[in-house]
């Protein structure tokens, strides 16, 4: 299976690296700089795996875009990736459906990593399909 990655960050740094780093293991990725324009690429493309979304985001946070995907999407995976981590945002990640959090900056190992953790549980899952 051809897994599909989204990066929804403003920060067009972070977005370009992940995209470069993620595209050269072989994953289908997609990036937007807002979650106005990340809703627009969720309703064109099927089935994206996994979701690594920057809490402040321009138009429509992280945490509502959480929101919605979840709403629509019981199965992928949500990761948050923040610079900015308290308890309170940690609290409400989890209302609403984040599978997990990491801090930024990360560094290339880290997001390899939580991606292949990401996707071996969802092979896990699919076994039950």
């Amino acid at each position: 299976m051809n897994y599909k990655i989204m990066v929804v960050d403003d920060d067009e740094d972070i977005r370009d690296v992940a995209k470069d780093t993620l595209e050269s293991f072989g994953y289908e990725v997609f990036c937007a700089d807002n979650g106005e324009k990340a809703l627009e690429i969720i309703r064109k493309e099927n089935d994206i795996h996994l979701f690594l979304l920057d809490l402040r985001l321009p138009e429509l946070n992280g945490i509502d875009l959480c929101i919605r995907i979840r709403k629509n999407d019981p199965v992928s995976i949500i990761y948050a990736i923040t610079g900015c981590v308290t308890k309170e945002a940690l609290i409400l990640c989890r209302k609403a459906g984040y599978d997990d959090y990491f801090s930024k900056p990360f560094d290339i190992k880290t997001l390899i990593n939580i991606v292949h953790f990401a996707f071996d549980r969802l092979r896990r899952w699919e076994e039950y399909e």
